[in-house]
């Protein structure tokens, strides 16, 4: 099992670091390039969430990415202290087609086998699965 922590702040430009990391992992780990894809894509949708809903745009407030990998399995778990929202798997719809955004949380369970989120004293903890014996 290998656990990697990377700490952020909420800035968009954040992201290139995920997505490195997610590339570094995935070929350490020999991954398939569909779930590093999905992976990227998920981290993406959720990250952006953190800034524009959580924090309320670009600065200097915390963000933790912590990634946990076995030998079947990849757990994500990112760590905020922005505005409480819990994802619910019912709520993952997509939205009108002319809407120009919504489409972040149908994205994360269409990318991911299980996502869900938590309030733990002042930090929101989203939590997302991707289990790699699946085919994508």
């Amino acid at each position: 099992m290998d656990m990697i922590e990377l700490d952020l702040v909420n800035r968009y430009g954040e992201l290139a670091r995920v997505h490195r990391l997610i590339d570094e992992l995935g070929l350490k780990n020999h991954w398939d390039q569909a779930v590093i894809f999905q992976l990227k894509l998920a981290l993406s949708e959720a990250i952006n969430n953190v800034i524009n809903h959580g924090y309320g745009g670009e600065g200097d407030k915390p963000i933790t990415l912590r990634v946990i990998v076995k030998a079947e399995q990849i757990e994500i778990q990112i760590f905020d202290q922005g505005k409480s929202f819990l994802i619910h798997e019912r709520e993952a719809k997509t939205p009108p087609p002319c809407s120009e955004s919504g489409r972040g949380i149908f994205l994360i369970f269409h990318c991911m086998d299980k996502a869900h989120s938590a309030r733990r004293g002042n930090w929101n903890e989203l939590t997302l699965v991707k289990e790699l014996r699946k085919s994508c």
